[in-house]
């Protein structure tokens, strides 16, 4: 195979960010010449040594990434972070571990010399799982005991070496309706607990095991919260042009509002950036970061709360609670907490919602693409819808984007929608989450847990799988579901104004297509995030 030597010589920078790690691997497949297609090089170098923090999501995807460039026989290096907060938490989760059982070789042969040196020292040394630092699970009891015993860290099954491979739905579901497991879910997700095992593990195993060709699985989850209060660039501030109208607005007029009270806590210099600011936008990246800073600092700010700035705010319950302590008393980091939701209820469309954080819970699999296993039903003239539930269809708002990032008008799908011949693969990929839509309408070896059939028979049916899953996460726990196969991410949650013409939940759908100089991606991955409360 050619390839460009100048382009094969320079790593990738990995942030830790999932979708910076996959703009970084389409510009530097897209750089090669068209002749190369496929477009993949022999050696891929992926630089880690300046991420500060790493999402499961990442993890995930950089084995599945080592997996299919191993049977292609292409050659993967990795250059480990410089921070050891990073590595460590790397070590906590078991991603060499986890490369190990998916590709077939230890982990070192993957790094280089002095990063080979620096894995076997610490690994000899050993981690205590409850103390190291960093971007972690910064939560204490229960949790901690947990992450001790290994609990989210990523797990890999092998259905082919196991007598009933079908055991494996109904072997997680129960790992994850131990007490103690209850115990944290309902305390952290303030929802039914019982229905994260039950309609939402065992669904993704169950959904795994169904697809040919399946030969591994793995899974691991992770608390993910907010490090920081602070804005920052990416979670900041959403509309630069609103939110400097706003300021301005209620400054001039003398209003007692928030963005009166912001603009009086200002450092004069960060109220200069933004006067001279074209249309109230930032027009230089270090003129954002300046700006940034200076609203930084209001946050850091103890007097920031003044009820009179804020009355006609809707404060969230557990800011109330900090907001009756003594600002003094609170933390720099519970302040800045206190202080960001503050913001946030203020400007909500201006300022990005940080949140509480997220429970992830991830699986992948190396299987055969859903949208092939479906497509390949349809083109066999298979039926693929396994009974009509009208009662469960709702309206999806989708977007697509194409290869160069071009966004289409959202456009309503009803999901009664059977996929045909002629349906393009990006529904045939959403309408995989629809009721009853299933390559194998006939069930083989297809189960379910015993209370989602009990709410409705029909939940029961094949294809109902990914719509029990979907539905709980994004109705009940207000989550958003993840799925990234073949050349296409999608993500659904809920749609804001939440209801559909007539009745029933209304959902919003993203779907992301990769050029074909972009390598397919190796099976399927499915990533929900549950908002804690």
């Amino acid at each position: 195979m050619a390839t460009n030597a100048r382009t094969e010589q320079e790593p990738v920078a990995v942030t830790g960010d999932i979708e910076d790690l996959e703009l970084a691997i389409d510009s530097r497949h897209r750089s090669l010449s068209s002749d190369d297609l496929p477009r993949e090089l022999e050696f891929l170098e992926l630089d880690l040594s300046n991420c500060r923090f790493l999402q499961l999501a990442t993890m995930m995807w950089i084995v599945a990434f080592l997996n299919a460039r191993e049977r292609k026989s292409l050659r993967t290096r990795i250059r480990l972070p410089a921070d050891k907060k990073v590595r460590d938490f790397m070590s906590v989760w078991e991603f060499p571990r986890a490369v190990r059982d998916a590709v077939g070789r230890p982990y070192e042969d993957f790094l280089g010399g002095r990063d080979v040196g620096l894995f076997v020292e610490e690994q000899a040394l050993g981690i205590n799982k409850l103390n190291y630092a960093g971007k972690v699970l910064k939560i204490e009891g229960i949790e901690q005991r947990l992450l001790s015993e290994g609990f989210f860290e990523l797990n890999t099954f092998v259905p082919q070496k196991m007598a009933n491979p079908d055991r494996l739905a109904t072997q997680e579901n129960a790992r994850w309706r131990q007490d103690r497991i209850l115990s944290v879910l309902s305390r952290q997700l303030g929802a039914p607990s019982t229905t994260v095992s039950s309609h939402i593990v065992h669904e993704a195993v169950m959904n795994s095991l169904r697809h040919p060709q399946c030969r591994l699985i793995q899974t691991a989850s992770y608390f993910d919260r907010p490090d920081t209060y602070l804005l920052s660039k990416r979670k900041g501030i959403v509309d630069w042009r609103h939110f400097f109208y706003t300021l301005r607005h209620d400054r001039t007029f003398g209003l007692t509002t928030p963005g009166t009270r912001v603009w009086e806590l200002l450092p004069e210099e960060t109220r200069a950036q933004l006067t001279q600011a074209h249309n109230g936008i930032p027009n230089r990246e270090d003129t954002e970061a300046r700006i940034l800073d200076g609203l930084n600092e209001v946050l850091s700010s103890d007097n920031f709360y003044d009820e009179g700035y804020f009355h006609k705010v809707a404060i969230p319950d557990d800011i109330r609670t900090l907001l009756a302590r003594h600002p003094r008393a609170l933390s720099p980091q519970l302040l800045q907490k206190r202080n960001r939701q503050l913001l946030e209820a203020a400007f909500p469309e201006d300022v990005f919602p940080l949140g509480m954080g997220h429970l992830t819970i991830a699986f992948w699999d190396d299987g055969d693409s859903m949208v092939d296993t479906l497509l390949d039903a349809i083109k066999s003239q298979k039926p693929v819808r396994s009974v009509a539930a009208p009662e469960l269809y709702t309206d999806y708002e989708v977007t697509i984007e194409d290869q160069e990032g071009h966004k289409s008008e959202p456009a309503v799908v009803r999901s009664d929608l059977v996929p045909n011949i002629n349906t393009s693969e990006e529904l045939v990929l959403l309408a995989a989450t629809f009721p009853g839509i299933t390559r194998d309408v006939t069930g083989e070896g297809h189960a379910v847990d015993p209370s989602v059939a009990k709410i409705d028979p029909r939940l029961g049916y094949p294809g109902m799988g990914l719509y029990v899953l979907t539905n709980q996460v994004v109705e009940v726990y207000g989550g958003s579901v993840s799925i990234r196969t073949k050349n296409y991410f999608l993500n659904v949650k809920g749609c804001p104004g939440d209801k559909s013409p007539g009745n029933g939940f209304r959902y919003a759908a993203k779907v992301r297509r990769y050029g074909e100089w972009y390598p397919a991606f190796q099976g399927n991955m499915l990533t929900i995030r549950l908002p804690l409360r």
